[in-house]
């Protein structure tokens, strides 16, 4: 893969990742939930739908990090070398 290549790829891949977290934008919203009319497993489950889409979110944030990190890393000519060992990759 050449270095366009992979920019094309990462490019694709961050507009996939905004794309999921505007799509799930309102799993984010915060509870509201009468007690009258809701039952207490209801609202547990509600609660918890919550907390994994935030959760959700803050894997979304690491993959973009991830994403802007390779992407810088292709303009100064770093593009073939393992971040961890600084060995070229086959």
């Amino acid at each position: 893969m050449t270095p366009d290549e992979a920019r094309k790829v990462l490019l694709a891949r961050c507009e996939a990742l905004a794309a999921d977290e505007t799509a799930n934008a309102d799993s984010r919203a915060a509870v509201a939930l009468k007690q009258v009319n809701v039952v207490r497993p209801s609202r547990t489950y509600a609660v918890q739908h919550r907390a994994m889409a935030q959760a959700q979110d803050r894997r979304y944030a690491l993959w973009e990090s991830c994403v802007a990190a390779a992407l810088a890393r292709l303009d100064p000519g770093e593009w073939g070398w393992c971040v961890r060992c600084r060995e070229a990759l086959a």
